[in-house]
């Protein structure tokens, strides 16, 4: 399974309808459509406090 997901405020399409109708790049994601899923972002934490202890 890859670390990468689609964004869930713009479902990947890069951009997202506001509230008066233009689009917008999505603030969620930056406009690149993918995000990091949950569990990369819980084993980069991990990672980080471990290393960070190592020390």
């Amino acid at each position: 399974m890859s670390p990468w997901g689609r964004c869930g405020r713009c479902h990947g399409h890069r951009s997202h309808r506001t509230t008066i109708g233009t689009r917008r790049d999505c603030p969620r994601c930056d406009g690149t459509g993918i995000r990091v899923r949950t569990g990369r972002r819980l084993l980069d934490h991990i990672r980080t406090e471990y290393r960070d202890g190592q020390q």
